[in-house]
């Protein structure tokens, strides 16, 4: 004699439910510890991004720089001291 179960629909989507959220972190667990790896082998930025600091203000710089025409004097002004902290860093130009 053999028993066979079962399940409803509700109950199927209660348990799809529970697997998705232990599946959910622990796959964006794996996707974090994988980019890291990349990182650190240096494939991709991840975490660490020495190339992409002040983006946002670069950005402003240059909406300011198409509204007010006279502020272009300021970033030439900063450029010097760019290269200068690029230097000392030994940041390729």
């Amino acid at each position: 004699m053999t028993m066979t179960m079962s399940l409803d629909s509700s109950t199927t989507i209660a348990i799809a439910a529970a697997i998705g959220l232990v599946l959910l972190p622990l796959a964006i667990y794996l996707l974090h510890k994988t980019c890291i790896w990349l990182e650190d082998h240096d494939y991709i930025y991840y975490r660490k991004s020495p190339d992409f600091k002040g983006g946002i203000g670069n950005v402003l710089l240059d909406i300011d720089r198409l509204t007010r025409p006279q502020s272009i004097h300021i970033a030439q002004a900063q450029e010097p001291e760019r290269e200068e902290r690029r230097e000392k860093a030994g940041d390729p130009p």
